[in-house]
């Protein structure tokens, strides 16, 4: 009967749980490779994401300030145009007084 000597069996499991442990190490290794890269893919659309939420942001301001600077050219436009309609309004009624004081 062929057996097989117990150091050639202690042999193959000691080679096998070597084997083992490398493959655990290995895995292991790519586990923490794997979270690395995720954090890191995280961490890049995390800044993306905060960029494009202050470029928005600026770019709402911008246009508010627009609308606003907008607004307030208008509204001094309006108020000139208003302060030379008074003063036309009492330069005709002027010209008008005169003109019926020259005609009595």
């Amino acid at each position: 009967s062929s057996s097989v000597a117990p150091t050639a069996v202690r042999a193959v499991l000691s080679e096998s749980e070597l084997r083992s442990k490398e493959v655990r190490a290995q895995a292991s290794e790519l586990m923490k490779r794997a979270l690395a890269d995720a954090e890191a893919r995280f961490a890049k659309e995390r800044k993306a994401a905060v960029a494009a939420a202050v470029e928005e942001v600026v770019r709402v301001r911008k246009q508010a300030e627009e609308r606003m600077m907008a607004g307030a050219r208008a509204a001094t436009a309006a108020e000139v145009t208003r302060e030379w309609e008074a003063k036309l309004a009492r330069e005709v009624s002027f010209a008008e007084r005169r003109g019926a004081a020259k005609e009595a």
